[in-house]
């Protein structure tokens, strides 16, 4: 499946701050069943919700609002880590099928799909 990981500069969790400018925060558009379903990882509460009909350029509309945006694919990998932190970064790399233990940031995120 297509999928969008989108990067911005919303700050959610405690230690936002010390990330970098434009990568304090991630989630994922997926293309389903004909339409972008988004996967927002928020604090405490994440939000899901059915954004556009799959033909929209949804990446084009999130690098006009000042976002980054990778588009990649997903894979279907089932995997067990008993050290994935409840972060977005997490989230995201567990949707899109990502097993890389060393990316913790969405920056690192950011430059590994890019």
């Amino acid at each position: 499946m297509r999928a969008l990981v989108v990067f911005h500069d919303t700050g959610i969790g405690p230690w936002s701050r010390l990330l970098m400018s434009g990568f304090r925060h991630c989630f994922v558009a997926i293309e389903q069943d004909g339409y972008w379903v988004v996967f927002d990882p928020q604090r405490g509460a994440p939000k899901i919700s059915v954004v556009a009909q799959a033909d929209y350029d949804l990446r084009s509309f999130y690098l006009d609002c000042g976002f980054y945006a990778v588009e990649t694919k997903t894979e279907n990998k089932i995997f067990w880590s008993l050290l994935l932190p409840a972060t977005c970064v997490a989230a995201v790399k567990r949707i899109v099928g990502l097993k890389n233990p060393w990316i913790w940031t969405p920056r690192q995120l950011y430059q590994f799909l890019s």
